[in-house]
């Protein structure tokens, strides 16, 4: 199964556009229900094992889950993912936290609550994978059937899902995400065969109870989200959130921060600082047309967050940015 087919299998095939394709490689844009789109770059690394880089905007999406025996890891770099599955329940996989399942846990629908979500996902086949794995054991080491007796989902029904990755495995997955230039996709089947080693010798997973059960379809949250992450220049009050949720202050702040892993008052400063960087890297406005944009009335005050949110002053940020070099292509 190619990358191509593994995702047309699962996502809602009318919501996914391959824009590029070449030998064990595809590019796809993924429709959002708001409109807008993500991008997923696919890889075919050995057959069998996929390994898809998501870079999502905030939205939400259905999706297709159909019965293709498939061991999938998740990994969160940036922002979060919303888990639904059948009947309801679901969790939240957020900056560095890693979520596993299998198609025994049907996912039916998938939101990205912040106004990013940078994550990896690693597929593994049961048939062509299991297959690949056991004819490189004399390379690799990695032993499938303790892959999957360790991350598979339980047969007695226990909900184990997400997990913390150890200091190790943090920085095998965060590897991932910066190999470029040479030798590209050799180098991302190396580090992927290692990853799965790893994985496969990790005899006590640190799991995480997942977040909640029979959230699915939570419109007051969900209106909440919107606002707080739209009209970035106009004043937004705590109650004026927790009003759009149906709920008293003290209890949206806790349901809040419970769905989707950050505060209220946090995530609206994350959306203004990532619509900042971005006006920044693409527009010509001056820092503070930026600034008014995105509702700081002082440029002093609105350079200050900019910089603890990018450790840097949107100036530098934005140099920074015109002075760096074209990065190689996938």
């Amino acid at each position: 199964m190619t990358g191509l087919e593994y995702l047309s299998r699962r996502y809602n095939d009318n919501r996914m556009e391959a824009v590029e394709r070449r030998e064990g490689f595809t590019r796809f844009d993924a429709l959002l229900e708001n409109g807008d789109k993500g991008r997923i770059d696919a890889y075919t690394l050995l057959p069998g094992i996929h390994l898809f880089y998501n870079d999502i905007p905030q939205g939400a999406c259905d999706w297709n889950d159909k019965s293709s025996r498939v061991l999938q890891i998740e990994h969160c770099r940036q922002g979060s993912c919303e888990l639904v599955f059948s009947g309801g329940w679901g969790a939240v996989c957020r900056q560095g936290d890693c979520a596993v399942h299998d198609h025994r846990v049907v996912k039916r629908r998938m939101r990205f609550a912040q106004a990013r979500y940078v994550g990896i996902t690693l597929a593994v086949e049961y048939d062509a994978g299991a297959a690949t794995l056991a004819a490189l054991h004399h390379v690799a080491g990695v032993d499938f059937k303790q892959l999957y007796a360790r991350f598979a989902p339980q047969s007695n029904g226990e909900r184990h899902l997400l997990f913390a990755p150890d200091a190790e495995m943090a920085a095998l997955f965060e590897s991932l995400y910066d190999v470029g230039g040479r030798a590209h996709v050799p180098r991302l089947r190396c580090k992927v065969l290692e990853l799965l080693a790893l994985l496969s010798a990790t005899e006590s997973p640190r799991w995480q109870a997942p977040s909640y059960t029979g959230r699915d379809g939570d419109a007051g949250l969900e209106k909440a989200l919107a606002l707080l992450g739209g009209n970035l220049s106009a004043p937004v009050r705590l109650e004026d959130a927790a009003r759009a949720a149906n709920l008293g202050a003290t209890a949206f702040k806790e349901r809040f921060a419970r769905a989707f892993g950050i505060s209220p008052a946090a995530y609206r400063r994350r959306c203004r600082m990532e619509e900042a960087a971005r006006l920044l890297q693409e527009s010509s406005f001056d820092v503070a047309a930026i600034a008014a944009h995105v509702g700081y009335r002082s440029p002093s005050k609105f350079a200050a967050a900019f910089r603890q949110a990018h450790a840097q002053s949107p100036t530098a940020y934005r140099k920074a940015l015109r002075n760096a070099p074209t990065p190689p292509a996938s």
